[in-house]
């Protein structure tokens, strides 16, 4: 049985898995602790520089190095990264207190505890979204009922270390995480771009364009982040028959349909990928 303080093992190395590795380190979290596999030399040798971290070419050390295993692979790789860890002798040989967390989308808790040959152990998975990178990151969570306190602690500290997290009812709920945070950047960058085109069109210099836009959507985020009442941060800038009340009249004739349909066509989407995992039609792209 492993002993404390807790080891985390890595497999896959791209870059949500660095996302938390920052995040980790920036904690304190002790590097020795800490050991990613990865296929690639190039990509180990990058990575032992980088965060003075253990590395291995092979998953199958990575329980027995870890009491906390961090599954960072696509969800189409989910079932071959499961198969390799386990022992070719004794399948099931994972310690007692191992836990697992699983990043992939689609990938249900019944499917993960079928590929890795145990009910035993706690499984978590978790929806962090790319601005992780960055430490602003949000990642709902939902985890099988055999998740001690402890290691719940350790879930929020991996996932808090990026930004915030949230524990969810139930595994469904994942598929909305995914359709608005999972892929929510994506919406607000494309709104960004418009707001760029716009500016533009009117006559401004695109760098100025972009400067500007990208400036207000971090500052307006700033404030929405720092205040309570979003409603009342739009009406203190809102002054009737202004250029703000103008712009509103049009959006608010499209823009709340607009917005519904998209992350209902993403839910939806989600809601698909996750039968198309579980039916092994594993070929659709993840988000």
């Amino acid at each position: 049985m492993h002993k404390l303080p807790l080891s985390l093992g890595f497999v896959g190395a791209g870059k949500m898995t660095c996302a938390l590795l920052d995040g980790l380190l920036g904690t304190g979290f002790p590097r020795n602790n800490i050991c990613i596999s990865n296929p690639h030399e190039v990509k180990l040798k990058q990575l032992k520089a980088r965060y003075g971290i253990q590395t291995t070419p092979d998953n199958s050390v990575i329980p027995q190095k870890s009491n906390v295993v961090i599954l960072s692979v696509k969800p189409q790789d989910m079932k071959v990264a499961c198969t390799s860890l386990r022992n070719k002798e004794d399948p099931t040989n994972f310690a007692e207190n191992t836990m697992f967390i699983s990043i992939a989308a689609g990938i249900t808790i019944h499917q993960l505890q079928d590929w890795l040959k145990t009910d035993a152990h706690p499984i978590v998975r978790a929806m962090p979204n790319t601005p992780a990178q960055v430490c602003k990151g949000a990642t709902g969570l939902f985890s099988s009922s055999k998740l001690s306190h402890k290691q719940k602690q350790m879930v929020n500290r991996i996932f808090q270390g990026v930004g915030i997290s949230a524990w969810l009812p139930n595994e469904a709920a994942l598929n909305v995480i995914t359709a608005l945070s999972g892929s929510g950047p994506a919406y607000h960058f494309y709104w960004i771009e418009c707001m760029i085109a716009a500016g533009i069109k009117l006559g401004l210099e695109p760098r100025l364009a972009e400067q500007f836009a990208i400036q207000t959507a971090y500052g307006a985020a700033e404030m929405a982040h720092r205040s309570p009442d979003l409603r009342k941060l739009r009406q203190d800038i809102t002054l009737p028959g202004g250029t703000t009340a103008a712009a509103l009249k049009e959006y608010k004739k499209a823009l709340p349909n607009i917005v519904e349909t998209g992350v209902r066509a993403a839910y939806d989407r989600s809601e698909t990928m996750s039968a198309e995992q579980i039916t092994g039609h594993t070929h659709a792209k993840h988000r």
